[in-house]
């Protein structure tokens, strides 16, 4: 599956992207397969779920699509496995559509959070903090954007590059730095690779020391997120996972043999530093955003297993 290595190389970016991606190569891979039983079909489809997941394993958005689709299959009363790969075309279909809709939505809720004349500190690439400041932008809204690089893999660069070239007046700073240029603005912008029950957010390694200088200096936090990044099972004690990349993204190996390198990726924001959390649904304080999210997921309430497999 060419997409799977290209997600897992990272030639593919933004949650939106890969979920969408992840999505179109379940459906084909499922209406390729030639299984003539359900239980056949089923054991076909679950491995090849299994294997986009674990080809980003910190993209919660991702496992949560495939598991939307995954519980319609597994529940359905059909034995016929064309029947299946119906509901698996229709599905997929409907979340690829409403994974755009979150995403305006998002956007649109967003905005009305960013001030005239503010300064925004953002960290890392988010799609979803993108819209929402192009949005605030094309609104005539007057804001300036200060991006972190975001190291290692810098894609605090390529958030300053897409802001600039729409007309957004933008600065990059060292991640060192964040502490000095805190002082100068006026709110921070971060969006969520995964969000837990208890309103714990899952971010670019980075992050929970951005949240920590912002609440120090009395600056307001919000995380900008679709739904779709909510991790249900966290309610029963399970963590999100986190990974460790290649050492090499921080320097080659062999220009420092016996030193041990570290590459974590991702970290977890303490819900305490975070003001609200923004998603299409609305916006709640990370104290409350299991409410907001039990309707949407209900399925999973009842039935975690699917999603605990992608884990």
């Amino acid at each position: 599956m060419e997409a799977v290595d290209r997600i897992k190389d990272l030639k593919i970016h933004g949650s939106r992207l890969i979920s969408i991606i992840g999505l179109r190569t379940l459906r084909e891979e499922a209406l390729a397969n030639k299984s003539l039983s359900k239980i056949g079909f089923l054991r076909h489809l679950l491995f090849v779920a299994k294997k986009i997941s674990d080809s980003r394993k910190d993209e919660h958005a991702l496992r949560n699509v495939l598991s939307f689709v995954l519980y319609d299959v597994y529940h359905s009363q059909s034995q016929d496995v064309h029947e299946l790969k119906e509901i698996i075309f229709q599905r997929s279909l409907e979340l690829e559509e409403d994974l755009q809709k979150v995403h305006d939505r998002v956007a649109k809720i967003a905005v009305q959070r960013i001030p005239e004349y503010s300064k925004i500190l953002t960290h890392s690439f988010s799609s979803s903090v993108v819209e929402s400041l192009k949005r605030a932008h094309d609104l005539n809204i007057k804001i300036s954007v200060v991006c972190c690089e975001s190291r290692p893999t810098n894609q605090g660069i390529r958030m300053a590059k897409e802001l600039s070239s729409y007309g957004i007046p933008t600065s990059l700073i060292v991640d060192s730095a964040a502490r000095k240029f805190m002082r100068q603005v006026d709110l921070v912008l971060l969006g969520a690779d995964a969000i837990s029950s208890n309103g714990t957010i899952v971010n670019k390694i980075g992050a929970a020391s951005i949240a920590a200088l912002a609440r120090e200096q009395g600056k307001p936090l919000l995380v900008v997120s679709g739904s779709y990044k909510f991790n249900p099972v966290t309610v029963e004690g399970f963590h999100e996972p986190t990974d460790e990349r290649n050492p090499e993204e921080i320097i080659e190996q062999k220009l420092v043999p016996k030193v041990k390198i570290k590459n974590p990726a991702f970290e977890a924001v303490p819900p305490q530093y975070v003001d609200a959390i923004i998603t299409e649904l609305g916006i709640v304080s990370p104290k409350n955003i299991f409410g907001l999210m039990s309707k949407k997921f209900e399925w999973l309430g009842k039935d975690h297993s699917i999603l605990k497999n992608l884990l």
